[in-house]
C-alpha cells in the first residue's frame, strides 16, 4: 500500500510538477508585500519626525500702534540654548497681508520665550500672526 502512494505521488509530480519547488520566501507577491510594508514604515517614521517640529511659535496678542505699525507678542517653545527665526505677518480686516517681519529669537534660557515684535505695515493692521518658525541653532 505504501508503494502505491509513492507511485501515485511520482505520477502526479510528473504530470503537474513538483509541489513546493519554488521557495515560498522568494515568491514575487511575498517580496512585493515585504517591500510595501518597509516603504510604509519609512514614510510613517519620516512623517512623525516632521510632524513634531523642534520649535513652535504662536502669537499671544497684538496691538496696532499706528496705521503703519503693529506690535505682536509671541511665545516660542524650543530647547534651552537654541536660536530660532520666526516670520511674523500683519493682516488687515480681509486677512490680507499688510506687513511682514523676520525676527531672531534666542538663545533660549528656558523652554519658552516671550518676545515682542514690531511689524511695519502698509496700512492699518487688525491682526498679527506667527507664519512660521525654524531652528537656526540647537544645543
Amino acid at each position: 500500500m505504501y508503494d502505491k502512494h509513492i507511485q501515485a505521488d511520482a505520477l502526479l509530480a510528473v504530470r503537474y510538477g513538483v509541489a513546493g519547488a519554488r521557495s515560498r520566501w522568494l515568491h514575487p507577491k511575498f517580496l512585493i508585500s515585504v517591500l510595501a510594508v518597509a516603504f510604509l514604515a519609512l514614510v510613517t517614521l519620516i512623517g512623525i519626525r516632521y510632524a513634531s517640529p523642534d520649535v513652535t511659535g504662536r502669537e499671544v496678542n497684538w496691538r496696532a500702534v499706528s496705521a503703519t505699525e503693529l506690535i505682536v507678542n509671541i511665545d516660542v517653545k524650543m530647547a534651552a540654548g537654541s536660536v530660532a527665526q520666526c516670520a511674523i505677518q500683519a493682516l488687515d480686516f480681509n486677512q490680507t497681508q499688510v506687513g511682514y517681519a523676520l525676527v531672531q529669537v534666542g538663545p533660549a534660557t528656558s523652554d519658552q520665550i516671550t518676545q515682542s515684535v514690531t511689524v511695519k505695515t502698509q496700512r492699518i493692521a487688525t491682526a498679527g500672526q506667527v507664519a512660521s518658525c525654524k531652528l537656526l541653532t540647537s544645543p
